[in-house]
């Protein structure tokens, strides 16, 4: 392959040195019999030169166009590789400017009554709420006119204070709930794990921790009907963060992760798990809606982040 490129390389010039010497030696010698217009010996040797000149002209010029080709998509590939590199390091450097050094993790969990142990604190918890609601719409309504609106319509929300009453919760003053998080990098991770029937393992990353009344909080939405529908907003603090490998450690790595919430305690019999938000102490966050499948006869909740 050398020879060839050298060939290519000055086969140019000589070709042009040996065109333009055969075209003086063609005028100093006679190339064409005066007599019969024949080619003499001598022209016929300089029509030889001539072709095969011509001929090693174009074959240089094939071999210059197929080296540079080959040198475009070296060139090519290097910038490819070049982009990706640095597409990388971009990615990189966001995990390390997002990453997940002491989350704070925030489950928002919907009353859903039905057990009967559960029943005198749902009555209450609706009392409560429905209480708050109208010292809410009191306050509004006595407001001077062309102030903020005078009553809060549906929709509205509203916090239910640090006083709210736990007394009625059964056995304990408030929940006392152990929740064990797994976070999946990927689906299929997820339900590799969600399909098998005794699983341990598997999860990219766990966070475990303890909730009790004092993280949990009530919040309140007026209904169309007028009513107040009871929500609650658990803080999960203090959570153990293990890493079990390297494929999340950052918001970038739980764009379309997902994270599972298995249900062994009685309290999600009344608390349901609706969503999950995720917040660094960079300002950034990720949330994701639960949903419920069974599994070994509990319920699962799992919810998947937004890819973008």
């Amino acid at each position: 392959m050398w020879f060839l490129t050298e060939f290519s390389a000055h086969w140019k010039e000589a070709s042009i040195i040996l065109a333009g010497a055969a075209a003086v030696v063609s005028i100093l010698l006679e190339i064409r019999d005066k007599q019969t217009k024949r080619l003499t010996g001598w022209g016929r040797i300089f029509l030889g030169i001539t072709i095969i000149v011509a001929l090693g002209a174009l074959f240089a010029q094939v071999l210059e166009n197929a080296e540079t080709q080959a040198r475009n998509a070296k060139s090519q590939e290097q910038t490819l590789q070049l982009l990706t590199q640095t597409r990388q390091s971009i990615l990189e450097l966001s995990r390390i400017l997002q990453s997940l050094d002491q989350p704070k993790i925030t489950l928002y969990l919907d009353l859903n009554c039905g057990p009967p142990m559960y029943e005198a604190f749902c009555q209450s918890a609706q009392t409560q709420a429905n209480a708050a609601m109208s010292a809410h719409q009191n306050f509004f309504s006595q407001l001077p006119p062309g102030w903020i609106v005078s009553t809060l319509g549906p929709g509205s929300v509203f916090s239910g204070g640090e006083n709210f009453d736990w007394s009625k919760w059964p056995q304990t003053s408030g929940p006392v709930v152990f929740i064990y998080l797994q976070f999946f990098r990927t689906t299929k991770q997820f339900e590799e794990y969600a399909n098998c029937v005794i699983c341990a393992g598997g999860a990219d990353l766990t966070a475990f921790a303890l909730l009790t009344g004092k993280t949990v909080s009530p919040l309140f939405t007026i209904k169309s009907d007028g009513d107040a529908w009871v929500q609650f907003v658990a803080k999960v603090e203090h959570a153990q963060i293990r890493a079990q490998t390297t494929a999340i450690m950052s918001i970038p790595d739980l764009q379309g992760a997902v994270v599972s919430l298995y249900d062994p305690q009685p309290s999600f019999q009344v608390l349901t798990p609706r969503t999950i938000s995720i917040d660094t102490a960079r300002g950034q966050r990720v949330t994701g809606k639960f949903q419920v499948r069974e599994l070994n006869g509990k319920k699962l909740f799992f919810a998947e982040f937004p890819s973008k």
